[in-house]
């Protein structure tokens, strides 16, 4: 059972995200524009202060990457809904994972657990912790911050509740994002949970 639990804080740090789109709510970090305002700021929009030390193609690429991320929870929640592994969650994670085997792998020990993972969470406010698009690999990254509450999470295992009572404060995730020489699309790593926020 203790394999069951690490997994389970696993997936329920990448299902936090789930329908991260919807961006409604509570209050953002000071002086700062809420999550659901353009990011990429046309020449007459006013480009939010956390992004103002970023180039125009920058904020373009943090944009693109942050729709990529919500695109993913979105798809990923899915598959953690259904407690399976199926063809078509690994064909995903081949596509849009920087990890594709620990995605599958934290998949196929919830399904061999009989554990599912539903809900919806929310994102509160969401920053850059990272902008590269020069690495020395040739790699575009984006790490993002993204205060998560996932109180309307709920995971059942053998469709019995399972207590999780560390989804009920909200929490910093963290996920690298990566762009790949010769892709146009931005993968997303595993999500990784943080302080209280």
């Amino acid at each position: 059972m203790s394999t069951v639990r690490i997994l389970l804080a696993t997936a329920i740090v990448v299902a936090s995200c789930a329908s991260c789109a919807d961006r409604t709510g509570a209050a953002t970090p000071s002086n700062s524009a809420k999550p659901s305002e353009s990011i990429a700021a046309s020449p007459t929009q006013a480009v939010p202060p956390y992004l103002a030390s970023y180039t125009a193609e920058e904020r373009a690429a943090y944009s693109d990457a942050l729709a990529a991320e919500d695109a993913f929870d979105t798809s990923n929640a899915r598959f953690l809904a259904k407690g399976k592994t199926l063809k078509a969650a690994s064909d995903f994670y081949h596509r849009y994972s920087i990890d594709w085997v620990q995605d599958w792998t934290n998949l196929a020990e919830l399904a061999n657990n009989h554990v599912t993972v539903t809900g919806k969470a929310s994102v509160v406010w969401v920053r850059p912790s990272q902008i590269d698009l020069a690495t020395k690999s040739g790699l575009g990254v984006v790490v993002l911050r993204r205060c998560v509450d996932s109180s309307k999470v709920a995971v059942t295992q053998n469709g019995h509740p399972l207590a999780q009572p560390h989804l009920d404060k909200r929490h910093v995730v963290r996920v690298r994002m990566e762009k790949r020489t010769g892709e146009a699309w931005w993968r997303s790593g595993i999500a990784e949970r943080g302080a209280a926020c």
